[in-house]
């Protein structure tokens, strides 16, 4: 009898003993994509402590496979946002990441695939991985539209443009965005004709980005986000092209089937690249005077 009392007094700590302890973890995903965790919520970024993910980690035997099993498959990376809508519903408050001297934040396009784009307040165009676009669905072919774009050699090159349906930072939303397509970059770049529908202030330091919506409708030679120097440049362009091609038409003589055969078809992209531009531009309002 005084066995089973005393083996009835030591089960519970021995059960106590063999259970293994449990602490919690917060889990994020850097731009770059890589997953961090630790078990002080100070230690995550404060642009990522709203959308840290909680996890619970085993101190027990299988410590190690539970650990393993949440790297081993990093969920995609939470969008990190917040917004003042309190006082004004058209002012936002977005988290950033520093790199540098850039300042990286995460999209939502279309409603349904997040990237990390690169602020730029001054790039006159937004710019986007081919990588996105293919997770996006969007098809990029012979017909697709492009822009001229000049590189950091100075030397001017025509990438495809496709129209993102929306981009989203937080409850900051712009509709009917043009992305230039670049395959050689691995993050997006968001620049003038996103942020032009904003006032813009950053803190880097506070790791934040302020945006307070405008009116564009107001802002006096502003069309689709881009400026008077913008359209009649691409306009102006398209039309040297066309003209380049008359002047060597007339040099090719008719029996050259095969490199008229090539004009025409240069020809005919060309007049294509015309009329999707001309279409943009007319949504967007552009004077008719720019076009010519």
């Amino acid at each position: 009898m005084r066995l089973l009392l005393l083996m009835g007094l030591l089960l519970p700590s021995v059960c106590l003993l063999a259970a293994p302890a449990r602490a919690e973890f917060y889990q994020w995903v850097d731009p770059q994509g890589q997953v961090h965790m630790t078990d002080d919520l100070s230690q995550v970024p404060p642009a990522y402590r709203a959308a840290a993910k909680r996890a619970t980690k085993s101190t027990g035997r299988d410590s190690t496979s539970r650990w393993n099993s949440i790297d081993a498959k990093p969920q995609p990376p939470s969008l990190p946002t917040e917004s003042k809508s309190s006082d004004d519903s058209r002012v936002h408050v977005i988290p950033v990441e520093r790199a540098g001297t850039r300042l990286t934040v995460l999209a939502l396009l279309n409603g349904a695939t997040q990237a990390w784009f690169k602020v730029d307040t001054g790039a006159e165009v937004n710019m986007i991985p081919r990588s996105v676009v293919d997770a996006l669905g969007i098809q990029i072919d012979e017909s697709t539209p492009t822009m001229a774009v000049v590189g950091i050699s100075g030397e001017p090159m025509r990438l495809p443009i496709i129209t993102l349906e929306e981009v989203r930072l937080g409850e900051a939303s712009v509709k009917k965005v043009d992305m230039v397509v670049n395959d050689r970059r691995s993050q997006g770049l968001l620049g003038m004709t996103f942020f032009n529908h904003f006032k813009v202030h950053t803190d880097p330091v506070g790791g934040k980005l302020t945006l307070e919506e405008v009116d564009l409708d107001g802002a006096d030679g502003v069309y689709g986000g881009f400026g008077e120097s913008y359209w009649r440049r691409e306009f102006r362009s398209l039309h040297a092209q066309l003209e380049q091609i008359e002047r060597q038409r007339q040099l090719v003589p008719s029996t050259h089937v095969t490199w008229r055969d090539r004009l025409d078809h240069q020809e005919s992209q060309l007049r294509k690249r015309l009329a999707d531009i001309h279409e943009r531009a007319s949504r967007s309002g552009v004077p008719q005077v720019w076009r010519e």
